[in-house]
C-alpha cells in the first residue's frame, strides 16, 4: 500500500478511495495485506475530505493505518475509514497510532472496522483528540486467550505484539472528547463505546468535555458506553452525554475495575440499561467524586443509577431511574437510585429525587450495622417536600437501644445538632417499597445522637363521614410519625364536583376539630365533613328588530360537565343535559346546582337571526346565578316587508256594526284635472299578501279603478245641472 520512510515524510490525502479489496497476495493468503497506509518510524498524515481508506484486510496492527513512534495524524470532514479488518490478537482495526503518536480528528467517519481491541481506533502510549466526526458500527471479537475490548476506542500504555516483536514502549496515553459521536459500536467483554486498559501502570487519561456517547453494546460483559481498568486510569466525565448504551452485566454507562480517580463534574448518563449499575457500576475497590452532572432514566435490577463502591456525592443529580420498569420490577429491584456498595458519601446540595431509593444491605455479622449514608458536610440537597428515601434490608426500630443504623453525620456535617433538623423536617423517610408503619428520625441512644435509625412511631389515618362526598377525590393517606411529635393534619385536595370541605375533626360526629400543632402519643383517627355548595342557572331571550318574530319559540340545550338526573328548578336534567325553549321575553331558571359545575347553553332553530349570546359558557358559583342572555336578531331590507307568525287564535272579517246610523253621502266636487298617473304604494292591508314579483294586475286595476272614479263623477255632475236647468 502507501508507507511513509521516515519522521520527515508527509502524506496528504484528498478526494480518493484506496480499497484493500484490490490488492491480493499470494493464494494462501488472499486478500490479507498491510496497513493501507504505514507510518513506522514516524511522518505526517493528513486526510481531508474525499479521503476514502476501505475493505483491507490486515495481518497486524491497524488495518487501515498504522502510525507508531511520534506520527502525527489529522483527519478532517468529509474523510472515511471504514469496513477494515484484521485477525489474531490484533488492535486497531481502523487505526492505531503508538509510542507517543497524535491523532486529531476534526471529522470524518470511523467505521465498520473490526478487531481483537479497538475496534474503531487502538491508542497506545499516545494521544488522541476528537473534536468531531463519528466512530459508528464498530466491533471487536475475541482470541485465544483475549478479551474483546473497546470496539469504539481502545487506550493503553502498552501492547504485545502477537509474533512477540517489541513495536511499543509503555508510555502514558490520553483520549479527549469535545464533540462528535461514538455511538453503535459493538464489544463482546468490555467497553462498547470506549474502554482503558493499562499493562505497565502508566496514566490513562480519558476526557469527555462534549459530545455523544450513544448506543453501544457489550454483548457478554460490561460497560456500554465506557470501560476503565486499575488506578492509574484518569477519567473525568465534565460534559456531554452517554445514553442509550447498554451491557448484559454490569455498567449500561460506566464500568469501572480497581478505578479509583474519576469524577463527574458535569454532562447527563442517561437511558443505559445493565443487570447491576444502569447508569455506573463501582467495582468494591473503585471509587466516584460526582459535583455536579445527572445521572437520569438508567435501568438496572441492582442500582437503577449507581451501583457499589465508594461513591461520594456532593453535587449534581440522581433522578428518574428505573421509572421505565412496571411498579412489579421497581418493587423487585434493589435501589432505583442507588445500591451502596463500599461506601456512600453525601453532602452540600447533591439531590437524589424521592422518587429513587437509596438501598442498604444489612450487616453480615449484626444486622442493623449495615451499609449507611455518611453526610460529610452541611447538607441541602434535600427537604422536607423532596426526602431521600431509603431501603435497608433490616428495620430495626429503636427501644432502648438504636435500632438500624440508617444515616450518620459526621462532625464536618453537623453532628448530632444537624441530625436532629434533620429529623424536624423529615428529610429521610422510608421507601414506598417497604411496610409503611415505619418511621425514620435520630437516635436517641447515648453515644449515637448523629445518627438516623427507625423511630417508635404513631399512625394517622384520613377518614369521610356521610355517603354524600365527591367522587373525583379520595382522603389523604395514611401517616406516621414519631411518637410523641407535634403534627398538622395534612391538606385535603379539592374537587370539582361543588363540595366544600369543612375541615378534620377528632371525633367522627365532626363535633371536635382537630388543632393542628397537637402533639400525637396514640395512634389517631381524623375525620373530615363535606357539605355540598349549590347555585342557580338562568336562560334569557330576546327577539329584536323589526322583521323579528316574538312569537317563535327558540330551543335550547343546557349541558352540564357532571352526570346529573333530576328537575332543577324549571329545568329537568338527564345524565347532564337539559333541553328547553324560549320565546321573546322569557326565561328558565335551573335551580340547585352543584357550584363548580361548568355549563355550556347553546341555541338552534335561530337561521337568519343574528345571534349574541352571553354567558353562554361558565361555571356554576356558590350561593350565585349565572346567566346565559341570548339576542336574536332580524332586519328586513327595504324590498323584504317584514314577517311574523300567524296568530295562534285568527280573527274572521269584520262586520259592520248593525246599529250605527248611516252618515249623508258628501256633495260631489267637480272633477278636477287629470294628473299622470302614479304607482300606488302599499297599505298596511297589502302589506300582507304574497309578493309575486308581476305587477301588470295592480296597475290594470288602478286604472280601471281611475276611470270608473271619473265616470260616476260625470254622471253625478249631469244630474245636478238637469236639476238646476228644470227650475
Amino acid at each position: 500500500m502507501i508507507e511513509l520512510a521516515d519522521a520527515s515524510a508527509s502524506l496528504t490525502l484528498s478526494n480518493i478511495v484506496i480499497d484493500g479489496a484490490e490488492c491480493t497476495v499470494d493464494a494462501a493468503h488472499a486478500a490479507e495485506t498491510d496497513s493501507i497506509i504505514k507510518a513506522a518510524n514516524g511522518g505526517t498524515i493528513v486526510l481531508n475530505s474525499g479521503a476514502i481508506l476501505q475493505n483491507n484486510k490486515a495481518a497486524q496492527f491497524g488495518s487501515g493505518i498504522l502510525a507508531n513512534n511520534r506520527v502525527n495524524i489529522t483527519m478532517e470532514d468529509g474523510a472515511i475509514i471504514r469496513n477494515n479488518t484484521n485477525r489474531n490478537y490484533e488492535l486497531g482495526g481502523g487505526i492505531l497510532i503508538g509510542n507517543s503518536s497524535t491523532f486529531t480528528m476534526n471529522g470524518g467517519e470511523i467505521s465498520g472496522n473490526t478487531a481483537n481491541g479497538g475496534g474503531g481506533v487502538a491508542i497506545i502510549g499516545s494521544t488522541m483528540v476528537m473534536n468531531n466526526g463519528t466512530i459508528s458500527n464498530n466491533s471487536t471479537y475475541r482470541t485465544s486467550g483475549q478479551g474483546s475490548y473497546g470496539a469504539g476506542v481502545y487506550v493503553a500504555d502498552y501492547a504485545n505484539s502477537s509474533g512477540g516483536d517489541t513495536l511499543f514502549t509503555a508510555t502514558p496515553a490520553s483520549f479527549e472528547m469535545n464533540g462528535g459521536k461514538i455511538t453503535e459500536n459493538k464489544a463482546l467483554d468490555y467497553g462498547g463505546g470506549v474502554v482503558t486498559f493499562p499493562q505497565y501502570s502508566k496514566k490513562i487519561t480519558i476526557n469527555i468535555n462534549n459530545g455523544e456517547i450513544s448506543g453501544n453494546q457489550v454483548t457478554e460483559g460490561s460497560g456500554g458506553a465506557v470501560a476503565a481498568f486499575f488506578g492509574v486510569t484518569e477519567l473525568n466525565i465534565k460534559g456531554g452525554t452517554l445514553t442509550g448504551n447498554s451491557a448484559r452485566s454490569y455498567g449500561g454507562g460506566v464500568f469501572l475495575y480497581d478505578a479509583t480517580n474519576v469524577t463527574i463534574s458535569g454532562g447527563t448518563i442517561s437511558e443505559n440499561i445493565a443487570s447491576q449499575g444502569g447508569g455506573i457500576y463501582l467495582w468494591p475497590t473503585s471509587a466516584v467524586k460526582q459535583t455536579n452532572g445527572s445521572i437520569e432514566n438508567n435501568v438496572a435490577n441492582v442500582g437503577g443509577g449507581v451501583c457499589g463502591g465508594t461513591y461520594t456525592m456532593t453535587g449534581g443529580v440522581i433522578k428518574d431511574n428505573n421509572n421505565s420498569l412496571t411498579e412489579t420490577e421497581r418493587r423487585a429491584a434493589k435501589g432505583d437510585g442507588v445500591y451502596v456498595g463500599t461506601a456512600f458519601n453525601l453532602g452540600d446540595d447533591a439531590e437524589i429525587s424521592t422518587n429513587n431509593d437509596v438501598y442498604l444491605v444489612k450487616g453480615s455479622s449484626i444486622p442493623k450495622e449495615g451499609r449507611y449514608i455518611n453526610v460529610i458536610s452541611p447538607y441541602t440537597g434535600a427537604s422536607t417536600a423532596k426526602p431521600i428515601q431509603i431501603h435497608s434490608e433490616d428495620r430495626t426500630v429503636e427501644n432502648t437501644e438504636i435500632g438500624t443504623q440508617l444515616v450518620r453525620y459526621t462532625t464536618d456535617a453537623g453532628g448530632e445538632t444537624a441530625a436532629a433538623t434533620a429529623d424536624a423536617d423529615g428529610i429521610f423517610v422510608p421507601s414506598w417499597k417497604i411496610p409503611e408503619d415505619l418511621v425514620i428520625g435520630q437516635s436517641k441512644e447515648t453515644g449515637k445522637t448523629d445518627w438516623m435509625t427507625y423511630v417508635p412511631a404513631v399512625k394517622i389515618q384520613y377518614q369521610w363521614v356521610g355517603t354524600d362526598n365527591p367522587t373525583d377525590v379520595t382522603p389523604p393517606a395514611n401517616d406516621y410519625i414519631r411518637n410523641g411529635t407535634a403534627y398538622t393534619a395534612k391538606v385535603q385536595q379539592d374537587t370539582h364536583q361543588g363540595y366544600i370541605f369543612d375541615g378534620w375533626y377528632t371525633d367522627e360526629q365532626c363535633t371536635l376539630l382537630y388543632a393542628d400543632g397537637t402533639v400525637l402519643d396514640t395512634d389517631t383517627i381524623l375525620y373530615g365533613k363535606w357539605t355540598v355548595a349549590r347555585g342557580d342557572l338562568m336562560v334569557t331571550k330576546t327577539v329584536a328588530g323589526n322583521a323579528g318574530d316574538t312569537e317563535k319559540k327558540f330551543t335550547f340545550t343546557v349541558t352540564l360537565d357532571r352526570s346529573i338526573s333530576g328537575t332543577y328548578g324549571d329545568m329537568t336534567f338527564n345524565n347532564g343535559t337539559a333541553v328547553i325553549a324560549l320565546k321573546h321575553g322569557e326565561s328558565l331558571t335551573a335551580v340547585g346546582l352543584p357550584a363548580g359545575a361548568a355549563y355550556t347553553v347553546a341555541e338552534s332553530d335561530n337561521e337568519g337571526y343574528t345571534v349574541t349570546a352571553n354567558g353562554a359558557v361558565g361555571t356554576i358559583s356558590k350561593d350565585g346565578t349565572a346567566v346565559a342572555a341570548f339576542i336574536n336578531n332580524r332586519e328586513a331590507s327595504s324590498t323584504e316587508p317584514p314577517t311574523t307568525s300567524a296568530p295562534e287564535n285568527p280573527a274572521g272579517p269584520t262586520k259592520p256594526d248593525p246599529t250605527a246610523t248611516p252618515k249623508p253621502a258628501a256633495t260631489p266636487q267637480p272633477a278636477a284635472t287629470p294628473q299622470p298617473t302614479v304607482t300606488p304604494q302599499p297599505t298596511a292591508v297589502q302589506a300582507t299578501v304574497p309578493q309575486t314579483g308581476d305587477t301588470t294586475p295592480l296597475m290594470l286595476w288602478v286604472v280601471l279603478l281611475v276611470i270608473s272614479a271619473m265616470g260616476l263623477a260625470g254622471c253625478l255632475w249631469a244630474q245636478f245641472r238637469k236639476k238646476q236647468f228644470r227650475k
